[in-house]
């Protein structure tokens, strides 16, 4: 990803970092992506990682149930706060 000292403005390109997480089942493929959430380091711009981890931990999502419409009927998955 770019170069070390490479200014980035508050008018970044969301898609500035990408993840992507898998495993042999539904399950084992949250805890990776749970994993490397956590030990991403993004310093300089705000991020959507907390969002994420609301994500994973919610029982409709981890259930295999998230739809589009998640983010409307969970409020708690737009409070940014670390999950437990």
């Amino acid at each position: 990803m770019g170069n070390t000292g490479t200014l980035i403005t508050p008018f970044y390109d969301s898609l500035l970092v990408k993840v992507t997480a898998s495993g042999r089942s539904f399950p084992v493929a949250l805890q990776r992506m749970a994993r490397a959430l956590k030990e991403f380091r993004i310093r300089g711009v705000k991020t959507n990682i907390p969002f994420l981890e609301n994500v994973l931990v919610n029982e409709s999502f981890r259930a295999g149930l998230g739809t589009t419409t998640l983010i409307d009927t969970t409020p708690r998955a737009v409070s940014f706060q670390r999950p437990p």
